[in-house]
C-alpha cells in the first residue's frame, strides 16, 4: 500500500527544489516585465542586451542551484561556495524589493481603476 505522509512529501528535496524554483521563476517573470515596460523606449540593442544579461543571470542562478543540490557540492570550495551564493542571494534579494514596488504599483492603479468605474454613474440610469 502506498504511504502519502503529508510531512514526507513536503521535505522530499525534488519537490522543495522544485516549488523553488518554480517560485523564483514567477519572480523573475514578473520583474522582468517591469523591466520590459521600464525599457520600453530604449533602443532595440539595449533591450537586448537586458534581455540576455537578465535570462543569462537567472539560468545561471538555477544552474548553480540545481547542481548544488543534485551535484557534487563538495567540488566548490568553502569561499567560492559562500561566493557563489552570497551572489544569488543579492539577485534574488534586489528581484524581491522591485518585486514589492511593483505590487503595489499594480495595485495602486486597480484601486485607481476600480474606483473610476464603479464611481461613474451608470448610463442607463
Amino acid at each position: 500500500m502506498l504511504n502519502l505522509d503529508l510531512g514526507t512529501i513536503f521535505l522530499n528535496k525534488h519537490i522543495i527544489i522544485s516549488v523553488t524554483l518554480a517560485l523564483l521563476f514567477a519572480i523573475d517573470w514578473y520583474v522582468y516585465q517591469g523591466l520590459l515596460l521600464a525599457s520600453r523606449n530604449a533602443s532595440v540593442s539595449v533591450r537586448n542586451v537586458v534581455k540576455y544579461a537578465y535570462w543569462g543571470l537567472t539560468v545561471v542562478s538555477f544552474a548553480v542551484i540545481l547542481f548544488y543540490n543534485f551535484g557534487n557540492p563538495e567540488w566548490l570550495k568553502g569561499n567560492s561556495r559562500s561566493l557563489i551564493f552570497t551572489g544569488i542571494f543579492i539577485n534574488y534579494f534586489s528581484k524581491l524589493f522591485a518585486l514589492i514596488v511593483l505590487v503595489f504599483g499594480d495595485l495602486s492603479r486597480v484601486v485607481s481603476v476600480g474606483s473610476r468605474v464603479f464611481s461613474e454613474p451608470c448610463p442607463n440610469g
